[in-house]
């Protein structure tokens, strides 16, 4: 209402201009909550994760495919630009599993960061002549990204807290 008030609203695409606002708000909740929850109480623990060897590999993996995709690099046009987008994919799912709900929200943040950065400067992908569009691509990525990782680290988590809760059950039983 306030951009269409002050002028700032083009009245020829206010429900293109609505959606992009809402998913907006939407990506917010998505990749920065997740980020704010994880970062005051996470696991495993920020000295455990960097310590792992692990980490710095995966984490160099999907810096090396997000760069490939979204720097320009490759032509836009070309097949690898979309290959190595869809890298971050897997590795997300190994980050997910492996290194708990911190690591997936930390590297999902990273990767989504690279891809609106990369598609901004329209390269990578997404990059269409339209604007529009670039951001329903990039929107999609970054949901479909971030959403994956930490659903999936979430759901391992609370299977490891179930299990951790059967053993402690189980050794009660025993001493009693």
């Amino acid at each position: 209402l306030v951009l269409g008030a002050t002028g700032g609203l083009h009245a020829t695409h206010p429900m293109a201009v609505w959606t992009i606002w809402y998913l907006g708000d939407i990506g917010g909740a998505v990749l920065v909550a997740p980020l704010v929850f994880v970062a005051l109480r996470g696991r495993p623990a920020w000295g455990e994760l960097f310590g792992r060897l692990e980490t710095w590999v995966v984490g160099a993996l999907m810096a090396a495919a997000s760069a490939a995709a979204f720097s320009g690099w490759i032509d836009e046009a070309h097949w690898l630009t979309l290959l190595s987008a869809l890298a971050a994919f897997p590795l997300l799912t190994w980050v997910g599993l492996r290194m708990g709900p911190r690591g997936a929200v930390m590297a999902g943040v990273v990767v989504s960061t690279v891809a609106v950065i990369g598609t901004a400067t329209s390269r990578g992908p997404f990059s269409r002549p339209d604007a529009q569009q670039s951001l329903f691509l990039l929107w999609a990525y970054a949901a479909c990204l971030a959403l994956g990782a930490t659903i999936l680290a979430a759901a391992v988590a609370e299977r490891d807290e179930a299990e951790r809760a059967r053993a402690r059950a189980e050794e009660e039983r025993r001493v009693a």
